[in-house]
């Protein structure tokens, strides 16, 4: 008898974790599409606006000013995308990140010339990645390629995501150089 009631317990413990965890992800979408919806619709308004205004300045400092406006006003709307994907449940998997990686990587590689290939090995795309991992992922990702773009002369990215002996690695090498002369304010 104790056997059936302990089976009941764990059994009823199990439904409770699996049901708090489908409501964690349902949570997760439903933030993300509402984020995507509603402000990026908001910051697009306010880029377009900006735009509008800036074709229509009389003075060169007007120009000037408003160009700074739209340009943070577009990047405001990639941070909040990157976010939105970062958050999105649906976008758990591995094929995700590489989907994503190679969307950063044809917006702002592609159009320096520089060419991109991503290498798997180990690994099944389908694979779902914990939230924060892939986040960081895309991260490492993003500043590697911002390098990539201020500080190299290189022609082609390689990206490789290993996974051997129970430990995965995550490479990021270009065919480049640093750049001469030239002084760094970033972090790195």
């Amino acid at each position: 008898m104790s056997i059936i009631a302990f089976g009941l317990i764990i059994y009823v413990i199990f439904q409770y974790r699996l049901q708090q965890a489908l409501a964690i992800e349902r949570l997760r979408t439903q933030i993300s599409s509402e984020l995507h919806d509603d402000v990026g619709s908001m910051l697009t308004g306010l880029a377009m606006q900006t735009e509008m205004l800036e074709m229509q300045a009389k003075t060169q400092s007007e120009k000037k000013k408003l160009k700074r406006l739209t340009q943070l006003s577009r990047n405001t709307i990639a941070h909040m995308r990157d976010f939105v994907w970062s958050i999105d449940s649906r976008k758990d998997r591995l094929e995700d990140l590489i989907e994503r990686m190679q969307e950063y990587a044809e917006e702002y590689l592609l159009p320096a010339g520089i060419h991109f290939d991503v290498k798997i090995e180990g690994l099944q795309r389908t694979k779902k990645i914990n939230l924060n991992c892939r986040r960081n992922l895309f991260l490492i990702f993003k500043e590697a390629t911002t390098n990539v773009l201020k500080h190299s002369n290189a022609k082609n990215v390689k990206v490789h995501i290993i996974n051997r002996k129970g430990y995965c690695r995550f490479y990021i090498k270009d065919d480049g150089n640093v750049k001469p002369n030239k002084k760094y304010t970033g972090q790195g």
